[in-house]
């Protein structure tokens, strides 16, 4: 039986990290999946692409940070905001940057071009329950959004750990 330890790092930016109230560091995800590996047990790591103050240079100081670690899963998704979170009501007094389709299916392949070949990709986007979903409404549509990065990594020509791959000189 194969068991994965699931870490939810979410970001690899400490101060997002504060921001969303994680109660957790980089520095702890690193010595948790450390930890793990040691133990023989394959980590699993989440991430959320769009947080807010991120962009793509976050998302992609995050896969690097990932792509470093003995993480052997990642799980993709779009920022929700949610009823009764505390994103719920920033949001309504100020309208957070929510990415859209085409925006997270670019970031998601960003980020698969900084994720190394070997890493199992074990979800590229994810829903709530409808009654509790403020937005992005399209996040509820998995099925489109997985072929939003397919259709966007064919337009790139490109795959999983391009970005890593050094050409010999």
């Amino acid at each position: 039986v194969l068991i994965w330890l699931e870490l939810g790092l979410q970001s690899a930016n400490d101060a997002t990290l504060s921001r969303i109230n994680r109660c957790h560091t980089v520095a702890d995800f690193t010595d948790a999946a450390n930890r793990a590996a040691i133990r023989g047990i394959p980590v699993a790591a989440h991430v959320i692409l769009g947080l807010p103050g991120e962009g793509r240079e976050q998302a992609l100081a995050t896969a690097n940070y990932l792509a470093a670690l003995p993480v052997a899963g990642l799980k993709l998704h779009a920022l929700h905001v949610l009823r009764g979170s505390r994103l719920e009501k920033e949001h309504a007094v100020s309208p957070l940057h929510l990415l859209s389709l085409e925006e997270y299916a670019s970031m998601v392949c960003d980020f698969l071009e900084h994720t190394r070949p070997e890493v199992v990709i074990q979800r590229l986007a994810a829903d709530a329950p409808r009654r509790e979903l403020i937005a992005p409404e399209w996040c509820l549509r998995k099925l489109e959004t997985v072929n939003a990065v397919e259709r966007e990594l064919e337009r790139r020509d490109s795959r999983q750990g391009r970005a890593l791959i050094t050409s010999p000189d």
